[in-house]
């Protein structure tokens, strides 16, 4: 199963993809795909997902709370650790862990 997210405007556009592990899988979707034309804050996309993947606690008045989604989530590229205010590119595959603290 997989959720095709939302759209961002302008230019070609190429998917980025976010890739689940358990328990997440199992909870929405082991993919998320977003369609986008130019490079993109990760914070912005976590912000798109279905509820269903967000603990209640993450978001706030002013959005989203970095906090709590390092609790429950890692992002890695490539093997390597991508931070919620990092750049993700078209076309990128961003696999989504459980955190060692398991929220």
């Amino acid at each position: 199963m997989s959720f095709t997210g939302f759209r961002f405007p302008s230019g070609a556009l190429d998917k980025m993809i976010f890739e689940f592990s358990e328990p997440y899988a199992s909870r929405c979707a082991r993919e998320i795909r977003f369609e986008l034309s130019s490079p993109v804050a990760l914070k912005h996309l976590v912000e798109k997902w279905p509820a269903a993947l967000l603990p209640d606690e993450a978001r706030g008045p002013e959005g989203l709370k970095e906090d709590v989604l390092l609790a429950h989530f890692l992002f890695f590229r490539c093997g390597n650790r991508v931070e919620l205010g990092e750049n993700v590119f078209p076309g990128d595959r961003i696999q989504v862990l459980l955190a060692a603290t398991g929220g």
